[in-house]
């Protein structure tokens, strides 16, 4: 024996898996509200492929049941990294982007992150369960998060993690970190709204939102 042995896991990543209280209650309303905007709008091309981007002022609506989303996703994201004691001393969170994404089936958004905002995350609006028939794969429409760890096989450090979007879901996780969302192959269209949450100091001028 070498002598007294202390093992330590570092960096982990943080990732929040949130279920929003009272989401039922406008669940309609806001499937009803984004599938007009995308009949009204041609939307935007970022990570999407195949699927519909909406603009990413999201939190400017005055729509009752999106004012609604859009605060209390800012919300529940704050108090997260409140909680959690992830929030440098002298600053505030801010949201600085919020948009909507509607996927076909056979759509997928490419591998990317966030940068430079600090935070980001999706809310769920509406999916199929992954028990329906048309499910193609074990990773069919799920995010795929990469590790950003150098990774080998001595080391026991998975490659991705795979989270399993459910209707009401929110997952927060830092900017940086590498995703992607699968394609799925649903009839039904897979409705989410992103965001991404930013850092500023308690001095500087009031954002666009909250």
């Amino acid at each position: 024996m070498a002598g007294k042995i202390t093992l330590n896991n570092e960096f982990s990543v943080p990732i929040f898996n949130i279920d929003l209280d009272g989401f039922e209650h406008h669940k309609q309303l806001l499937i009803e509200h984004f599938l007009s905007l995308r009949a009204n709008d041609k939307g935007a091309t970022r990570t999407n492929q195949g699927g519909w981007h909406s603009k990413d002022d999201l939190f400017k609506s005055e729509h009752p049941s999106v004012k609604w989303l859009v605060r209390t996703i800012f919300q529940a994201g704050a108090e997260s990294v409140k909680q959690a004691k992830l929030l440098p001393p002298g600053n505030e969170i801010a949201m600085s982007a919020c948009w909507v994404n509607i996927n076909e089936a056979g759509d997928w958004n490419s591998p990317h992150n966030h940068l430079p905002d600090e935070w980001s995350g999706a809310f769920y609006v509406d999916v199929n369960s992954k028990n329906a028939a048309t499910v193609k794969s074990d990773k069919d429409g799920d995010v795929i998060f990469f590790n950003p760890l150098p990774l080998s096989i001595q080391y026991q450090r998975a490659a991705t993690m795979i989270a399993t979007p459910t209707s009401g879901k929110m997952y927060l996780f830092p900017g940086y970190l590498l995703h992607m969302v699968a394609p799925h192959f649903d009839e039904k269209p897979r409705i989410s709204v992103a965001f991404n949450l930013t850092l500023r100091s308690l001095s500087s001028a009031p954002s666009t939102y909250p």
